[in-house]
């Protein structure tokens, strides 16, 4: 045999092996690949549970209509409980009633009307 036949033979042997074994970058760029796919899933699966806890709420006779963040811990909550409003002030040591509406409150007006007095 040639030196140029034991070579080809020497590559055609090697060929399988070389094509079946991803280099060792490729390798790396695999498993990145994958933390980073199991990283995102947490983030939505998190983002997911946290939203779900947030928005109107039914429940029986007690319906949170809007919550309203006021700085740091506090909040507004615009609840209805048995078809009467209520606008509560939430700490993070207690919840305040700071009143009752006698009828339920105004949309927002829309760019084209005049705006309506507060039923505060």
């Amino acid at each position: 045999m040639t030196s140029r036949a034991v070579l080809a033979l020497t590559v055609l042997a090697a060929a399988p092996a070389a094509l079946a074994a991803p280099a060792a970058g490729a390798r790396w760029l695999d498993i990145a690949l994958a933390v980073a796919a199991g990283v995102l899933l947490l983030l939505a699966v998190w983002l997911f549970l946290r939203q779900r806890g947030r928005g109107a709420r039914r429940r029986g006779p007690v319906e949170l209509l809007q919550e309203l963040d006021i700085g740091g811990r506090e909040r507004l909550l615009l609840v209805r409980v048995s078809g009467e409003y209520l606008l509560l002030g939430a700490t993070q040591e207690r919840i305040s009633l700071l009143r009752q509406l006698e009828r339920a409150p105004v949309q927002p007006a829309a760019a084209d009307e005049k705006p309506r007095e507060p039923t505060l």
